[in-house]
């Protein structure tokens, strides 16, 4: 998908299935072919539409950047779409999904005592926050766990200021001031 403020573009190639034979060709992973499917369009095209003209990249070069830009932009994604499934906003199956909320605790737990959430190790951004078969080193994890958590995050902040807007959201760069609101808990 590709984005301009008047105009958008597809690829619906990318929304054929991975049964169809053009799909079947052409040579990208198989975990990148199953998510070629038409239920994953309005999310694409919201991501893309934010991404290139509503939210200015602030995902800078330390994991928590990261983590909040990627977060306010699936919680942007999920008020536009809010009758959609939560899996689809953020490109994963059904189990996918369950997967991250059932290990979210644990997952921040990690984090946190691995001392990652200000790290600046590009290799581990790149692990937690790009596209890939799962998470390298979280073990039947689907990719991009980093987003996940940066969408719980950010959550989390706007239950705890109703009051505010989504442009406020945007606008909103105390890193420290977000993250407080931030307290997952332990499922059992």
């Amino acid at each position: 998908v590709m984005s301009t403020p008047s105009k958008i573009g597809l690829g619906l190639e990318m929304d054929l299935g991975m049964d169809n034979k053009i799909i079947e060709k052409l040579p990208y992973p198989e975990y990148f072919k199953f998510k070629m499917s038409s239920e994953y369009l309005m999310p694409d095209i919201a991501q893309s539409w934010l991404v290139n003209n509503v939210i200015e990249n602030q995902s800078g070069d330390d994991f928590l950047s990261n983590m909040l830009y990627y977060g306010k932009i699936l919680y942007v994604v999920d008020a536009m779409l809010p009758e959609m499934e939560n899996h689809y906003k953020m490109r994963y199956t059904q189990l996918e999904y369950e997967w991250a909320e059932v290990s979210e605790y644990n997952i921040w737990q990690h984090i946190v005592v691995e001392e990652w959430i200000y790290s600046k190790d590009m290799k581990l951004i790149v692990r937690y926050f790009n596209e890939g078969p799962t998470t390298v080193g979280l073990e039947d994890s689907p990719a991009r766990i980093g987003q996940y958590l940066g969408w719980k995050i950010i959550k989390a902040f706007m239950e705890k200021n109703p009051d505010l807007t989504l442009l406020d959201l945007i606008a909103e760069n105390n890193q420290s001031k977000i993250l407080k609101a931030y307290k997952p808990k332990e499922i059992n």
